[in-house]
């Protein structure tokens, strides 16, 4: 797998805000974490490289990055509608978002309309990483586990090779 930029993930929740705000779709807390969730995991499966510089974790309600955690608030039912704010008043911005414009935008066609809990469900599969991880944490009564990255890859670059003609379209709208 290879190493390439990689993006805080408040910066690619921000980016997904901007493309959720400009759809006027509804974006749940909850639903954010998934997508920036599958962003990383869909951009593995295409591009072979991360985009977050963060693990992805097996939680209770599937997978999850902790410094998000820190930014929203899990629990409520209300849209996110404002972008994500340090402490100093500045947002987090991905170093270069015109190179991941076009991944997030299909992304957001892919996923926008669907729910928080259609798309946990998705992210949740059996044989999912979350579902994988979240198996092996409970059989050992342990921490939370971290997702790795190889995980994550092979799953999505499956799902990338078992539709190729859907996928080969996809993935060049993905690239642009």
């Amino acid at each position: 797998m290879l190493k390439a930029v990689t993006e805080q993930a408040a910066a690619v929740a921000n980016e997904l805000i901007l493309v959720a705000y400009e759809d006027e779709g509804p974006l749940s807390a909850r639903k954010l974490m998934a997508l920036v969730y599958l962003a990383h995991g869909w951009h593995l499966g295409y591009h072979h490289s991360p985009l977050l510089n963060e693990p992805i974790v097996a939680t209770r309600y599937g997978p999850s990055i902790r410094s998000l955690e820190q930014w929203l608030r899990m629990d409520s039912k209300r849209d996110v509608r404002a972008l994500l704010i340090l402490r100093d008043g500045s947002s987090p911005r991905m170093a270069n978002p015109s190179r991941m414009q076009n991944h997030l935008e299909v992304l957001w066609t892919v996923y926008g309309r669907m729910s928080a809990n259609q798309i946990q469900r998705i992210t949740c599969l059996g044989d999912s990483p979350w579902s994988l991880c979240w198996r092996e944490r409970h059989e050992n009564l342990g921490d939370e586990l971290i997702i790795p990255d190889d995980l994550i890859y092979s799953y999505f670059s499956r799902r990338t090779n078992r539709r190729r003609g859907t996928a080969a379209a996809n993935q060049d709208a993905f690239s642009r």
